[in-house]
């Protein structure tokens, strides 16, 4: 599952976006195949922590559902720079 994601940044140079939907796909196909879920504990943790944890929390965590996240560009990486900073280099 992992191997489109090795082969994909190997073709990147400084320029361009990770695709980072691609990169998110192949880790939950990955979860889903090896049956690990995001409220498993972790080696070092208690049942009793993670009972607590999951007790207590008001909402899912945001990143349990990060398809829009990856697929955004909110700062336009994958656009020109802004106008105005071509403006400012053209008149230094």
């Amino acid at each position: 599952e992992l191997h489109p994601i090795v082969s994909h940044l190997r073709n990147l140079n400084c320029y361009n976006r990770p695709d980072y939907t691609m990169i998110h796909k192949c880790f939950l196909k990955l979860i889903k195949r090896i049956d690990v879920h995001y409220d498993d504990r972790y080696d070092w943790e208690s049942d009793l922590q993670v009972q607590y944890v999951l007790k207590h929390r008001k909402k899912r965590p945001e990143y349990e559902h990060a398809e829009e996240f990856f697929a955004s560009d909110p700062i336009k990486v994958n656009g020109p720079p802004p106008a105005e900073l071509n403006m400012r280099r053209s008149s230094e």
